[in-house]
């Protein structure tokens, strides 16, 4: 997977309601081709936060994949000291 760097923004976090949020600029919607409405995930990393478009498809196998990591904890140990 490639990454560019686009131009950078600072956004600010602000209340919406109970929750806090922030509002995302026309054009990062834009090169992103997201629109009001879309789902997103967002995910916690070393860097940040992640947003990316949600992918039930992908939800579904990551859940599958916890299920199975869960179950076959020894194996996947075994498998890690190969």
């Amino acid at each position: 997977m490639t990454t560019t760097t686009q131009a950078r923004k600072t956004v600010t976090i602000r209340r919406h309601g109970n929750s806090l949020g922030v509002n995302i600029p026309k054009d990062a919607l834009t090169r992103a081709d997201l629109q009001e409405g879309d789902e997103l995930t967002i995910a916690v990393n070393a860097e940040g936060l992640l947003l990316t478009p949600y992918d039930p498809e992908f939800e579904a196998t990551m859940e599958t994949f916890m299920e199975i990591r869960s179950e076959d904890r020894d194996v996947f140990r075994a498998l890690a000291k190969l």
